[in-house]
């Protein structure tokens, strides 16, 4: 029976030798813990981007030290489970009796071995859970944090290299022109003078009284509008109507006291081509085509003493040449300043030979 038991006590303290021998030396959470520590200090004043890097780190920290945790709780209970084997069977040789006291102090020793593992285990185990706790609460710093954070300061978007504006530096404001539509579309009003420059306007009423004085006003108010179409950022076509207020003439007979006051007021419709040159926020274009326009004329004559007044309108009408260039810049995403200088022709022989010069300021906005 003694031998009997002793094979028995010899099992028991074999497996657990074999528990002893597999439990780890090592417990991995507890320096996944202390890790923890520097990256916690480092997380203040960080901005957005930052504390998202920081709030992940220490989420993948505190699932590694809940898995360190579970493993440590299965060792735990294997432990446990030795523990209780080994005092049953301590009980069992010293109700019995054994041979040897040497086996029996064997038992002792070994349950003193496992008692002090399990201590440290649990020791252990109630520093992973402060740790886990304390980096719960910094995670739920941090994203407090986030809540109220400003956008990151620190990332720069890339420089783009500014490149053609198809609605002529809307929304340029310093961007590129990369990604810009092939199309764009355009339109704008503005407001000036135009001049009869080198024009000819006496010619008709020099030809109905010979030898007449001719006097004659060669400035206006101006004010025109326009569309543009953008074709790809260097190329447009447009179309403009460019109006002006009347201006005057007078011619006085001595021969015939004959006296004839005029009124022209032109307008001109405008269909050219445009070449245009972005840089940065400005861009510059140069435009020629032609236009066809019209000239409402009221004239008066006056007799001599026994004559009656005579009231005639009419209207010419015809096609020339027309020329120009301008600048516009972009100030918000979609609109802008624009100066723009027109040449336009009127010649119909024999009455109307002008040589009209625009020079216009307004605004513009584009799309898109």
């Amino acid at each position: 029976m003694r031998m009997g038991i002793q094979r028995f006590d010899a099992r028991r303290l074999l497996a657990v030798m074999l528990i002893l021998f597999l439990r780890p030396t090592v417990f991995p959470s507890g320096l996944v813990a202390q890790a923890t520590s520097g990256t916690e200090q480092q997380a203040a004043d960080q901005d957005c981007a930052k504390i998202k890097q920081d709030i992940q780190q220490l989420q993948n920290e505190l699932a590694t030290i809940s898995a360190a945790m579970q493993a440590l709780t299965n060792e735990l209970d294997q432990l446990n489970q030795a523990i209780a084997q080994a005092q049953a069977d301590l009980r069992t040789v010293t109700q019995v009796g054994h041979p040897s006291e040497s086996f029996r102090g064997e038992l002792l020793d070994t349950l003193a071995v496992l008692m002090s593992d399990r201590n440290q285990i649990e020791q252990q185990l109630e520093d992973d859970a402060k740790a886990i706790q304390a980096i719960k609460d910094k995670i739920a710093d941090l994203l407090s944090k986030l809540g109220n954070c400003a956008p990151p300061s620190t990332t720069q978007p890339p420089k783009e290299t500014p490149q053609a504006q198809p609605s002529g530096g809307a929304g340029s404001e310093g961007k590129s022109h990369a990604g810009k539509p092939i199309f764009s579309l355009e339109g704008n009003f503005a407001v000036g003078f135009k001049q009869f420059s080198g024009a000819n306007t006496c010619l008709a009423a020099v030809g109905i009284l010979p030898g007449a004085a001719c006097t004659n006003s060669d400035k206006s108010f101006a004010f025109g509008g326009g569309a543009t179409v953008g074709i790809t950022p260097y190329f447009a076509l447009s179309v403009g109507d460019t109006r002006a207020n009347a201006v005057t003439r007078s011619v006085n007979s001595s021969a015939s006291s004959t006296t004839l006051n005029d009124t022209l007021q032109p307008n001109f419709v405008t269909f050219m081509g445009q070449v245009r040159l972005p840089v940065n926020r400005f861009t510059f274009f140069f435009e020629g085509g032609g236009s066809t326009w019209q000239i409402n004329e009221r004239e008066t004559q006056s007799p001599g003493t026994g004559g009656s007044v005579a009231t005639t309108s009419f209207r010419v009408t015809g096609q020339n040449a027309a020329a120009g260039g301008g600048i516009q810049v972009g100030l918000l995403k979609h609109a802008g300043l624009r100066f723009e200088y027109q040449y336009l022709l009127a010649q119909k022989s024999p009455s109307v030979d002008e040589h009209n010069n625009a020079a216009l300021f307004g605004v513009f906005v584009s799309w898109p």
